[in-house]
């Protein structure tokens, strides 16, 4: 199924409140609402993967996805040019303590303090994915397409090293 609107994810989520892994690769027909009452019975993921969205419920969709989903470990998100700006890495971190792993497909990312908060104020993250994301400005022009980087945190020696 492409696309799934929000009563059909609802009837999904009130009948495998066991999910542990979800998959949705567009949330554009699935309103806030839909979603935050979908997350509410499933208390047990602890991977979701999601593709397209409405930008500007970046905010709300991890508010509820930290609410609902207390156990959850790893995030995927394929959004093209989801800014990834300092007050997004800031609601991730707010609301996803747990994380182990993120992955960004297709983001900007801003030079400055946005990515770096990631690895510099979680204590739980072991690996952060950038793929086919740019690297912007402050003031929005593109510097470079990055097409492929992973920080891993090495644990002996309490530092991330990037892989390419």
């Amino acid at each position: 199924m492409m696309f799934i609107i929000s009563d059909e994810l609802l009837y999904l989520a009130e009948r495998t409140p066991g999910l542990e892994s979800l998959v949705l690769s567009r949330l554009s027909r699935i309103s806030r609402e839909g979603f935050a009452k979908a997350l509410s019975n499933w208390k047990n993921v602890k991977q979701i993967c999601f593709g397209r969205f409405s930008g500007i419920y970046f905010k709300q969709i991890i508010e509820e996805i930290g609410r609902n989903c207390t156990e959850l470990t790893s995030l995927h998100i394929h959004h093209p040019c989801l800014h990834l700006n300092a007050e997004n890495a800031k609601v991730v971190l707010k609301n996803l303590p747990k994380l182990k792993t993120i992955k960004f497909e297709g983001a900007c990312l801003f030079r400055g303090e946005s990515y770096s908060l990631l690895w510099t104020e979680s204590s739980m993250l072991e690996a952060i994915y950038f793929s086919d994301c740019f690297l912007m400005r402050e003031d929005l022009i593109n510097l470079d397409k990055a097409q492929s980087i992973r920080f891993i945190f090495d644990k002996e020696r309490n530092l991330w090293k990037a892989e390419c």
